[in-house]
């Protein structure tokens, strides 16, 4: 396995710059046979993983770059209970029923912290975030820095507009913080859905796809992932609190993602400015 961090060329993860040594793995090379083979080594493919193995089933994890490389990598570190749609609107899409079963395996995914360390890390540091169009979330760490995010990539001619608009946003909520330079800068793609539901999909029998965290995937993929080991290892999907679909493609991805992309990048590029 890769060791490369997840981040892109000419980005510095915060991430990457503080983990921990990832474990070595070596390139898949002998035939194996195992009771569930794990795609991807993120929030959802570890946790699935971890709890298959701590019920003895045999599993193997396959990664094709290094662990945590795609989005769980590239996130805000925000951990959100839930999804987008709040839970009246779970509950028309869904049904009364399968609503407070999917309700319920989200509302507990944050790990709180005990009270004396909470008291000590975050005095009423609470994470924040708007629900303007041009959305943004900050937060303060373990070392007391100053976390943000919003939309869009940092690639190409993008970064410049993207990161100067950050810094305006910035001195807008913190003007102290004016004149002061960003130490890491890093980006990463989100998977939306058409209802802003997760998805999780069986395109064959056994073979199980969950995709579309919108944003909210590090305590949901970790849920997710304890649920479908369940449910892979009893085979029984009658108490898997999330919907079930056959394969479902999403319409137009291209154009959808190309409006987001410049469309953030048109408002990014006069907001805030005078």
């Amino acid at each position: 396995m890769s060791e490369t961090l997840p981040q892109d060329a000419n980005e510095n993860s915060l991430w990457g710059a503080n983990a921990i040594a990832a474990p070595r793995a070596e390139q898949l090379r002998a035939s194996l046979r195992v009771d569930v083979l794990v795609v991807g080594a993120g929030y959802t493919g570890l946790s699935s993983a971890l709890h298959l193995a701590e019920k003895g089933v045999s599993v193997v994890l396959l990664e094709a770059s290094s662990i945590g490389f795609g989005g769980s990598g590239r996130n805000a570190g925000l951990v959100n209970a839930g999804i987008w749609k709040n839970p009246e609107l779970v509950r028309k899409l869904l049904g009364a029923a399968a609503a407070e079963r999917f309700n319920a395996a989200l509302c507990d995914t944050p790990a709180p912290l005990p009270d004396e360390v909470a008291a000590s890390v975050i005095p009423e540091r609470q994470g924040l975030w708007d629900t303007h169009t041009l959305l943004t979330s900050s937060r303060i760490d373990e070392q007391g820095r100053l976390v943000m995010s919003s939309p869009g990539r940092l690639q190409g001619g993008q970064r410049a507009i993207r990161q100067n608009w950050m810094t305006r946003k910035r001195d807008t909520l913190y003007p102290q913080l004016r004149g002061t330079r960003w130490a890491y800068h890093w980006s990463g793609c989100i998977g939306v859905t058409s209802t802003r539901i997760l998805r999780v999909q069986v395109p064959a029998p056994g073979l199980f796809a969950p995709a579309g965290y919108n944003g909210r995937g590090i305590g949901t993929g970790t849920a997710l992932g304890k649920y479908l080991a369940d449910t892979v290892a009893s085979g029984n999907r009658d108490d898997f609190p999330f919907p079930i679909e056959t394969l479902q493609r999403e319409n137009w991805p291209a154009l959808r993602s190309a409006y987001y992309d410049y469309g953030t990048l048109a408002l990014q590029f006069v907001d805030n400015r005078w």
